[in-house]
């Protein structure tokens, strides 16, 4: 017999991304959960980051969890950037290790960083 009580569900965690100027820039920041789920709106929010002029800034250091489509989708975003010939795409590492250790064992984090 299982005990319900004694076992947690894991308690989802909150997307949020918001898109901003920020002294000369545009500043991306990205939290919680980059998946499947939020895929349409990081790659929305990133496109439009992409149509201002001067330098973008990705900040993931509030991403809790990262699946395959994140890092897809940072990688596009890296390849665009590269496309341009002058990058102005600039990363900020995730703060935390699980997350980054995905973006490590994919090789991702010598794109990004």
């Amino acid at each position: 017999m299982r005990d319900t009580e004694s076992q947690s569900e894991p308690i989802p965690s909150e997307f949020a991304i918001s898109v901003r100027e920020d002294r000369g820039s545009t500043a991306v920041e990205i939290s919680g959960d980059l998946d499947l789920a939020h895929s349409t709106e990081a790659e929305n929010a990133i496109a439009e980051a992409e149509k201002a002029e001067g330098p973008i800034v990705i900040d993931l250091t509030d991403l809790t969890f990262l699946d395959s489509v994140g890092v897809a989708i940072l990688l596009m975003a890296r390849g665009r950037d590269r496309q341009d010939g002058e990058s102005r795409l600039t990363f900020i590492a995730p703060a935390r290790e699980d997350v980054m250790l995905v973006l490590a064992r994919t090789g991702t984090d010598t794109e990004l960083f």
